[in-house]
């Protein structure tokens, strides 16, 4: 933790070999804050090449890892073509995005790079530690996949604080809204933005509540 006023280092967490490992690329970062302050916060970090999700408690300074078989890269959708360069990459977990705060929870949308469609977990479980001893996942079935399927693999996505998900979609280098009171569906999917030259594999969103 930063703080950029003053540009000096406030905390830093340490993860032990039983967390991350040297297999190990943490590459999207969510952090959940309650309140104004930041003395409730957790960020979930995915591992898209040690397939799981990492979560660190910052007030207690400690961290666990979390795994799910939705993590896991989807064979049949490893394979990319983008602007007619075609390769195979099996990469798992990667894009994550947080719902809005509802009754006192919210839930972390993800999906592997490798796959087409979304998953999701409320918070509240991936906060407690307890449901994730030992690298064992003691709550499975609340973890969510999507039964549909969007038309493309995705890498990055976000989420504003009504619930609209807006995400890539690789193959058509395009980016497109969901809004998540709706079903995961292609029909409740937009194009919001397309361009073969600008929008060829959005690595990264985010979106800015500053108009």
């Amino acid at each position: 933790m930063f703080d950029l006023n003053e540009d000096t280092l406030l905390w830093r967490h340490r993860f032990p070999a039983t967390v991350v490992s040297s297999g190990s690329l943490l590459v999207t970062v969510a952090v959940d804050i309650r309140g104004s302050l930041c003395d409730d916060a957790f960020a979930y970090i995915a591992d898209v090449t040690e397939p799981g999700l990492v979560v660190v408690d910052a007030k207690h300074n400690k961290s666990w890892r979390v795994v799910s078989n939705y993590m896991y890269p989807y064979p049949l959708h490893g394979t990319f073509n983008l602007n007619g360069v075609s390769f195979d990459l099996m990469d798992g977990i990667l894009g994550l995005a947080l719902g809005p705060t509802a009754a006192g929870d919210r839930k972390l949308f993800f999906h592997s790079l490798a796959s087409v469609r979304e998953s999701w977990v409320r918070c509240s479980l991936l906060r407690n530690e307890s449901n994730f001893v030992d690298g064992i996942n003691e709550v499975p079935r609340q973890f969510r996949v999507s039964s549909a399927e969007r038309t493309s693999q995705s890498a990055a996505e976000d989420m504003d604080e009504h619930g609209i998900m807006i995400f890539g979609l690789l193959h058509e280098n395009a980016l497109a809204c969901w809004d998540s009171r709706r079903q995961y569906s292609p029909e409740n999917m937009h194009i919001v933005s397309r361009s073969e030259r600008a929008l060829q594999f959005p690595s990264g969103i985010k979106i800015s509540h500053d108009r």
